[in-house]
C-alpha cells in the first residue's frame, strides 16, 4: 500500500511512498569500493610528440608564419574608401594604419598578432579569401577581405615562413594548437601509454608498472556509488583531486565500480587526466538508523520546499523596504 512518508514526527506532505522507503533509503550506499589509482596528466604532452603530430602531411601548413600588415574596419564601404585612398596614393599604408585602423587582428605597429596560417583561417574564414591573401605576392595588397570582425586589407611585407621545428615559440604554439583543437589526439596518446601500464601491471604488479612508468600509485577510501553526489549517502573523498568531476560521469562509474577486488580498469578519461584504477576493496556498511535518515530526508524536504518558495515570482522581497519606512527616522517623517 502508500501513505504519507513521515520522518520522525514530522509528515511530508503530499508525497505518497512505500512503507519500505525508509529501509529503502537507509541501505543505499551502504555497499563502498576503494580504489587505487595512477593518473596521467595530459597537460604534460610533451613537445616531441607535438612536433609528430605537426610534421603529419595533413597538418604542417597550419604553422606556416607570414609576414603581413593589415588595416580593418568596421564597415565594408568604410574599408572600401580607405582601400580608394591608398589605390590613388591620397595616404600612405602606414598612415591609414595609424590614422584609420580599428586594429582587430594586429598589433599597435599594424602587424598581426596572430600570424601563423591556423589562426589566419579563423580571422579569415571564407577559404577561398584565405588563399587570396596568403598568395600575395611580398610588398602586394589585398582587396578588402570580409574577416571575422569587420573588413580588412592586408598587404604582404615578406616572404612566409615554413614552421621551424626547432624554434621554442613555434613548439610552444603547435602544443597550445593541439591542446585546444585536437585534445583527442593528446588522450589518445595517453590511453595507449596507460594501455602499456594496464598490461604491465597484470605481468607484475600495480605498484612496479607505477614506478616503471613514472607515476605514483593515489589510494582512495572507501566511498559509495553516488551519481550526482546526493547528500544522503558518501561522495568521492575530497583529498583525491584528480577524481574531482568523477561523480558526475556516469561512464567512469560504471567501469569502476563494476571492477571486482582486485580487478585493474581499462583507462579511462576524468577532465585533464587518463587514469587506471584497480579496486581494492568491496565493504557493506550497517544500514543508516531510520532516525538519522529521517533527519536528513525532512532537511532535504524543508531545503527544498524553502527554495521553491522563495523562487516563485510571487514572492517579492520588501524588507529593506518595510524596515526603512517603519523604523527609521527617515521613513516616519515621510509618513
Amino acid at each position: 500500500g502508500s501513505s504519507t512518508l513521515s520522518v520522525k514526527d514530522s509528515p511530508l506532505y503530499g508525497i505518497k511512498a512505500s512503507s519500505k522507503e525508509k529501509d529503502f533509503y537507509a541501505t543505499i550506499g551502504t555497499e563502498k569500493h576503494a580504489f587505487e589509482y595512477v593518473a596521467f596528466n595530459t597537460e604534460d604532452f610533451p613537445g616531441e610528440e607535438a612536433i609528430k603530430w605537426a610534421k603529419l602531411d595533413n597538418n604542417k601548413d597550419k604553422f606556416i608564419k607570414y609576414d603581413m600588415s593589415a588595416i580593418s574596419m568596421e564597415t565594408e564601404a568604410d574599408a572600401k574608401e580607405v582601400l580608394k585612398q591608398l589605390n590613388a596614393n591620397e595616404i600612405t599604408f602606414e598612415d591609414a594604419l595609424s590614422e584609420k585602423s580599428r586594429n582587430y587582428f594586429t598589433d599597435d605597429d599594424g602587424k598581426l598578432s596572430r600570424p601563423y596560417r591556423y589562426q589566419l583561417a579563423i580571422s579569415i574564414p571564407d577559404a577561398g579569401n584565405l588563399e587570396k591573401v596568403t598568395g600575395l605576392p611580398n610588398g602586394a595588397m589585398s582587396d578588402v577581405i570580409e574577416t571575422s570582425r569587420g573588413f580588412t586589407i592586408f598587404r604582404k611585407d615578406g616572404p612566409e615562413v615554413a614552421a621551424n621545428f626547432s624554434n621554442e615559440e613555434t613548439v610552444s604554439v603547435i602544443t597550445t594548437y593541439i591542446k585546444t583543437n585536437e585534445h583527442g589526439y593528446i588522450e589518445d596518446y595517453y590511453s595507449n601509454i596507460a594501455k602499456d601500464f594496464t598490461t604491465q601491471a597484470s605481468l607484475s604488479s600495480f605498484e612496479e608498472a607505477a614506478e616503471n612508468f613514472n607515476v605514483t600509485v593515489v589510494e582512495t577510501e572507501a566511498f559509495p556509488l553516488n551519481y550526482g553526489s546526493s547528500s544522503l549517502y558518501g561522495t568521492v573523498p575530497a583529498a583525491n583531486t584528480e577524481l574531482a568531476n568523477l561523480n558526475t560521469n556516469d561512464d567512469v562509474l560504471q567501469k569502476i565500480f563494476s571492477l571486482k577486488k582486485g580487478e585493474s580498469s581499462v583507462p579511462v578519461v576524468l577532465s585533464s587526466n587518463v587514469l587506471v584504477f584497480r579496486c581494492t576493496g568491496i565493504t557493506k556498511d550497517a544500514a543508516t538508523t531510520t532516525d538519522d535518515m529521517a533527519d536528513k530526508l525532512r532537511n532535504i524536504n524543508y531545503s527544498c520546499a524553502e527554495q521553491t518558495l522563495m523562487t516563485s515570482s510571487k514572492v517579492v522581497n520588501n524588507v529593506w523596504t518595510a524596515y526603512f519606512e517603519n523604523f527609521t527616522e527617515y521613513g516616519k517623517e515621510s509618513k
